[in-house]
């Protein structure tokens, strides 16, 4: 399932805290995915143009996704304070 995000979006740098510190309990890198459960569900998330894929493909799976990877933050207002 695709989780469309707001671009620019970069996958790379989104989850790059989780290669930079390793391995703990609640994230796993691996292979270019990024493991993680959400509601009891282990998930599995890759880059994918526009977003991310998602494994297991449930529609109910997408919101956690999206706010875990920052979708809710407005970039224009972050630029601006960076």
């Amino acid at each position: 399932m695709l989780v469309e995000l707001p671009q620019p979006f970069d996958f790379a740098l989104s989850i790059e805290r989780f290669r930079a510190f390793g391995a703990d309990p609640m994230n796993l890198w691996e292979e270019g995915r990024l493991y993680r459960v959400f509601d009891g569900a282990e998930v599995q998330i890759a880059p994918a143009p526009n977003g991310v894929l998602v494994e297991p493909s449930r529609p109910a799976l997408a919101a956690h996704v999206r706010r875990f990877l920052g979708a809710s933050f407005d970039l224009d207002d972050f630029a601006g304070f960076a």
